[in-house]
């Protein structure tokens, strides 16, 4: 059975709040320096965030044209 374009928009909501979420905590870390982060959570943070991006980048281009587009 196809899923319906109703369940990939969810899928892509809950993946955006996740990501701006780390972007905030990240921010607020080296930024700000507002939170206290084991060296073990930063990793955690940071793996998953630079995974998160590759994808973030993936739809980008997708939407709005990347890389595999030329311009003239």
């Amino acid at each position: 059975r196809s899923r319906g374009l109703g369940d990939v928009y969810k899928r892509q909501a809950l993946f955006t709040v996740a990501y701006f979420l780390l972007t905030y905590t990240m921010f607020k870390y080296f930024v700000l320096h507002e939170v206290v982060l084991s060296e073990y959570e930063i990793g955690f943070i940071s793996t998953v965030f630079g995974a998160m991006s590759a994808k973030v980048n993936t739809i980008v281009d997708f939407f709005f044209g990347g890389s595999s587009k030329q311009n003239k």
